[in-house]
């Protein structure tokens, strides 16, 4: 990601110096350029996030039955949540 950045930003901008783009352009090419780097790592995060790590919320019975369980210690390693194991 970082050099896809790195490149276009540096190209768009030897562009706009040596006036082989107008500002208006220049924008768009930068505006370009961060998107294409941004969206897919958007799209990433979604499509690939690890479901197997994520915790399984209890349910208030849950709750209540392991506050009964610890009479009253905290011995929760986090509450109001179960391993999906």
């Amino acid at each position: 990601m970082s050099t896809g950045l790195t490149f276009g930003t540096i190209s768009a901008l030897y562009g706009l110096t040596h006036g082989i783009v107008s500002k208006d352009q220049y924008s768009y090419l930068v505006a370009v350029v961060i998107g294409s780097a941004v969206i897919p790592t958007i799209i990433a995060n979604f499509a690939f996030l690890p479901k197997h790590l994520l915790k399984i919320p209890m349910s208030d019975e849950e709750m209540l039955q392991l506050d009964n369980d610890n009479n009253g210690t905290d011995q929760i390693d986090t509450p109001g949540f179960r391993n999906s194991k």
